[in-house]
């Protein structure tokens, strides 16, 4: 597989998403590879859970939380190594999430994106919701 791209925000909001869902606070997303944080969103069917969230609270962030997504400083793509499984991982879970996509056949970071917006949908029902820092 060649080494895809990805948009400085889509990164940034990858890791964010993943760091959500590990539930971690005492742990900083600089802290884990760009591979872990796209492991821990391959990692269910959020679109299922996202029903079944409706009247949950997520139990470390609460109702009500609002994470801020940091302003990249970059301009430029990052150039993530992604091994072949996990990109089979990611293309499966994007076949899980949205049966009708042929996700075999989009780039890289346009199934990443896709399974981060049903990553947030389904981190939204649990009353968790992203907002990006103001710019300067």
């Amino acid at each position: 597989m060649p080494v895809p791209t990805v948009s400085p925000a889509i990164w940034e909001r990858t890791r964010t998403l993943s760091y959500l869902l590990m539930a971690t606070p005492q742990l900083d997303r600089d802290e884990f590879s760009f591979s872990v944080h796209v492991e821990q969103l391959c990692g269910s069917d959020f679109r299922e859970m996202a029903d079944d969230a409706k009247d949950k609270v997520h139990t470390e962030w609460g109702k009500g939380h609002t994470e801020r997504l940091r302003r990249p400083q970059r301009s430029r793509p990052h150039r993530p190594e992604i091994g072949d499984d996990l990109d089979e991982r990611l293309t499966e879970s994007v076949k899980e999430n949205y049966p009708t996509v042929p996700a075999a056949e989009l780039p890289f970071e346009r199934r990443l994106e896709l399974l981060a917006d049903v990553v947030e949908k389904y981190l939204n029902e649990l009353g968790v919701t992203l907002k990006w820092e103001p710019r300067l």
